[in-house]
């Protein structure tokens, strides 16, 4: 007995995919950045997460040394 059901197979290149069933009206789309032509995923994250804690750090170095007393 034939299995029913819908079996769809992708291969190539694009900057982005629209899901649905009428062409002209998707339902979702799927669209990658810049960065996932240049970098592994991973890299990405490890970039953020680490540019993240910087921009954290550093702010709490000048909100700390702002609020000391006899400070400009």
């Amino acid at each position: 007995m034939p299995k029913k059901g819908l079996e769809v197979r992708f291969v190539g290149k694009t900057q982005q995919i629209k899901i649905g069933l009428d062409k002209s009206f998707p339902v979702s789309s799927i669209k990658g950045s810049f960065l996932d032509g240049i970098l592994p995923r991973d890299t990405i994250i490890a970039v953020f997460s680490f540019t993240a804690g910087t921009i954290t750090s550093l702010l709490t170095y000048v909100i700390e040394n702002a609020s000391k007393p006899g400070s400009k």
